[in-house]
């Protein structure tokens, strides 16, 4: 759900903070309490000036000014919660907004920004209350009503949303928001027809906006229907064409499908980007990992020249992991040397160069000792020289860096592998699926160490524990169908079932620990 109302203008700013002034003195403050209201103002008035001419890094210099002199006016509050609003930074806003309603518990603009803003942030106790509150002051209010059956949807109560967007409906007839909420509450409770009814009757024949598509994206997505989720992705490109996780879900879809070739375009496409987040640079990486799905060389030169620094360093990466040393060559070289160097070091390894490998790497340590490509590359050469202590203690340090990064805890696995200490080798893969429950590397790697070691029962409980936890990924179930088969586990119906059922799930797997979308255009789960 969009915030809404918490872009208002400053109503009479002269007037208003004259205002302030007179109240100082009409309670007969001290002078110094006038100086001090009056720098206030000042500083508040500018602020406001910054705010409406876009100069958001400005407002909020003066407003943090303005609330250094007086912190206990709530129109302050206010007003630096609307420059962090406007600046997208939610959950500054969210507290300036809370800093004003306890200051004035009634007033109806926090009382809504706190409300919208909750379920943005995860405050979701302090976004009920305070919505319950505007409900006693205006019963009808809509945004309030709304944000309840929002609030209602994500505790399961699903009766309560539909009646609070039924109450919605019929104040405001045709409400997209509203309508959205009903549609989504009559999914989770089954009724999958009336849901489609609903949504389809928002537009009334018009092109759908970007709130009923995304709305019919998902429920095509949980009534199993990949030509219906395509039809909205392609209206989404129209309404949305630089949405990253947009292009990534669809890419997931062709893949599903067995696009192979198309899914890749998506995602190479995507990389390109010169403004792309590395969160979403490493997402599609990630998603051509997960499909084993390679980036054509013709396209490297590409995204060599237009992909940005933290990409590029994502993709030297992924095409050493690969063992694609030309096109590793071809992104290093785009990066400056700080960059470059400890990939480079990496890429002398895998042109059998360890000496090369060795030196470079401990020139880079040398000026930043928690370099993690660094002491990958250190790590990997001490093993080639036999050198297994260095080994040992480059890996560990590399996963006590770079907890996130499944190499280095294989870098350390394979360490002690080399000092032929088992229970070493058991402990750090622990700690690797721990950091990384849905790294299917690790869980691989793990079950793989365990079948040799003779524990079989354990090997398979790993990666069933693994296809629990990334239930949609394809290549977790084939590898479970092939470990049972290898092992005689007897569980090869269970691994066919789920690889089965892993085919159509048309959603990526949501990362473990993380929370649920709170709000209208959230993944639907049946729980």
């Amino acid at each position: 759900m969009e915030v809404m109302h918490l872009s208002q203008p400053v109503s009479s700013v002269v007037l208003f903070w004259n205002k302030l002034l007179l109240l100082c003195l009409g309670l007969l403050i001290t002078a110094a309490c006038a100086d001090r209201t009056e720098q206030a103002t000042q500083h508040a008035a500018q602020a406001d000036l910054h705010l409406q001419a876009g100069e958001l890094w400005l407002a909020r210099q003066s407003i943090g000014d303005a609330i250094a002199e007086r912190d206990d006016l709530p129109e302050l509050h206010l007003l630096h919660g609307r420059i962090e609003a406007a600046s997208e930074a939610y959950g500054t806003a969210f507290a300036a907004y809370s800093n004003a309603l306890a200051l004035d518990s009634k007033n109806m603009e926090a009382l809504q920004a706190v409300s919208q803003l909750g379920l943005r942030t995860g405050d979701l106790r302090e976004s009920l209350d305070a919505t319950e509150r505007i409900l006693v002051l205006q019963p009808s209010q809509e945004s309030a009503l709304l944000v309840r059956g929002i609030h209602a949807f994500a505790r399961n109560r699903y009766g309560d949303a539909i009646e609070d967007a039924d109450r919605v409906i019929a104040l405001r007839p045709g409400s997209e928001e509203a309508s959205i909420l009903k549609s989504r509450a009559l999914f989770m409770m089954g009724d999958a027809a009336e849901a489609l009814e609903v949504i389809e009757a928002v537009q009334g024949g018009t092109a759908d906006s970007e709130g009923v598509a995304r709305t019919k994206l998902e429920l095509s997505r949980e009534t199993g229907s990949p030509q219906g989720m395509q039809a909205q992705f392609n209206r989404l490109r129209q309404l949305r064409p630089d949405d990253a996780d947009l292009r990534i879900d669809e890419a997931n879809l062709r893949f599903k499908l067995g696009e192979i070739q198309a899914g890749t375009k998506l995602l190479t496409d995507l990389l390109t980007r010169e403004d792309l987040r590395q969160m979403s640079a490493s997402q599609a990486i990630d998603l051509l990992r997960d499909y084993s799905a390679a980036i054509p060389e013709g396209a490297v030169p590409d995204l060599a020249a237009s992909a940005s620094q933290t990409t590029l360093v994502e993709l030297a990466r992924y095409f050493l992991e690969n063992e694609r040393a030309g096109a590793s060559d071809l992104v290093i070289r785009q990066l400056p040397a700080s960059e470059a160097q400890p990939l480079e070091a990496r890429l002398a390894l895998l042109r059998n160069q360890p000496s090369q490998a060795l030196k470079t790497a401990k020139e880079v340590l040398s000026r930043d000792e928690t370099q993690c490509d660094a002491l990958l590359a250190l790590s990997e050469a001490s093993l080639a020289n036999r050198d297994v202590p260095s080994a040992t203690r480059s890996a560990q340090r590399a996963a006590a860096e770079c907890p996130n990064r499944s190499e280095a805890w294989l870098a350390t696995a394979a360490a002690y592998q080399a000092r032929d200490e088992p229970i070493g080798v058991q402990r750090v893969y622990r700690d690797a699926i721990k950091a990384n429950p849905q790294s299917f590397s690790t869980a691989k790697a793990y079950a793989d160490w365990l079948a040799r070691e003779g524990r079989q029962r354990e090997a398979l409980a790993i990666v069933r524990s693994f296809t629990r936890s990334s239930p949609a990924l394809l290549r977790g179930w084939a590898y479970y169908r092939s470990l049972c088969t290898r092992l005689n586990g007897g569980c090869e119906n269970d691994a066919q079932r789920g690889l089965a059922e892993a085919r159509t799930r048309y959603g990526i797997d949501t990362r473990t620990g993380e929370l649920p979308q709170t709000g209208l255009f959230g993944r639907l789960a049946r729980r």
